[in-house]
């Protein structure tokens, strides 16, 4: 995957464009196999090159889940694939940066 062997800046910038086409297939595509292809494209996408150190690069999640948004916007909420897509994104939660004087993560505020 491309997205796994670039830096965490140039993932992110990326990711603007691939993240949102992939939820879209792991949440839609009729196929299974397809929409695990995607999920796992989404996995691999999000975390840090190898050289980098390990985990879910911070920058990557914004992108992640602005492409989220707009697919769920544009979806009926009867696709087969979205329980997958939120789980990952549930997993990644907690590793969303902080946004406010509270301390509180956008991840806590996401996964509440």
């Amino acid at each position: 995957s491309i997205l796994a062997s670039v830096d965490k800046a140039s993932q992110a910038k990326l990711g603007k464009v691939a993240y949102a086409p992939l939820v879209h297939a792991a949440m839609n595509d009729n196929r299974k196999p397809m929409r695990e292809s995607a999920l796992e494209s989404l996995k691999i996408g999000t975390s840090l090159h190898v050289l980098e150190g390990t985990g879910p690069n911070e920058l990557a999640l914004e992108p992640l889940i602005a492409g989220l948004v707009n697919e769920l916007g544009e979806s009926e909420y009867k696709s087969g694939g979205i329980p997958d897509v939120l789980n990952l994104v549930a997993e990644l939660a907690k590793f969303l940066p902080d946004l406010d004087s509270r301390g509180q993560t956008l991840g806590e505020r996401f996964a509440s």
